[in-house]
């Protein structure tokens, strides 16, 4: 059956015209940039649908949305009702329609985490990255910083700079792993024990020379464990 030229590309020019509409959205509504803010010019796309209404563009698609995300990225800790910023629900989209697309998950996570202070949606995004990539260095020191100092989430952090601490090479490139990863394990009593601490603050100082400037670092905390055991 014969289909006009234009009919065959029609899905391509809808997604086209859907971009278009979205990137000149905000200039015909914003008459004060002071007044309006991103949150309330942005377009929040149910990701789940248009992952199914993508016409096979989902690189295509993840790729412009996130050059139009880095492009509108702001510092506004602005929030919708569910208290997830704009940019989680453009990240979120991105992912949805890419998973493999690896430096979405670690540029989104840390600016939801750190400048937009949507803990919420970058625990998310942090989960779902460490899903599709378990042995990432970056993700799982990210995410675990992220735990620990956004969230004050003892149990996730652990868990994953324990992730961490497993990769080989990890704590060559962060030495301080060991004594972090002592500190939550001697803390939390629902993911270790004292012992086991004890156990990683030893090896440590078994690599480490004696010459080493964190040396006396884990000296110190080797001593304040064993008397807490």
């Amino acid at each position: 059956m014969y289909m006009p030229k234009i009919l065959r590309h029609f899905p391509f020019i809808l997604l086209i015209l859907f971009f278009a509409i979205q990137y000149h959205f905000g200039s015909f509504i914003n008459l004060d940039k002071n007044l309006i803010t991103m949150e309330e010019k942005s377009i929040k796309v149910n990701s789940t649908l248009f992952n199914i209404l993508n016409f096979g563009h989902k690189r295509l698609l993840s790729a412009l949305t996130w050059t139009k995300t880095i492009m509108d990225s702001d510092i506004s800790h602005d929030r919708s009702a569910n208290l997830n910023s704009w940019m989680f629900y453009r990240i979120n989209l991105i992912t949805t329609l890419e998973p493999y697309y690896y430096d979405v998950y670690l540029i989104g996570g840390q600016y939801l985490s750190i400048i937009k202070d949507d803990l919420k949606g970058a625990s998310i995004i942090y989960d779902k990255g460490i899903d599709y990539f378990p042995r990432d260095f970056s993700l799982l020191y990210n995410g675990g910083f992220h735990y620990l100092h956004e969230v004050k989430d003892l149990d996730q952090a652990t868990k994953l700079y324990q992730r961490l601490y497993n990769l080989e090479g990890s704590v060559d490139r962060f030495p301080l792993l060991p004594s972090i990863l002592a500190k939550l394990l001697s803390k939390n009593i629902n993911m270790g024990s004292n012992s086991i601490a004890i156990e990683i603050v030893t090896e440590m100082l078994l690599k480490i020379p004696k010459d080493h400037p964190l040396r006396r670092h884990y000296e110190k905390l080797l001593a304040k464990l064993t008397t807490q055991k």
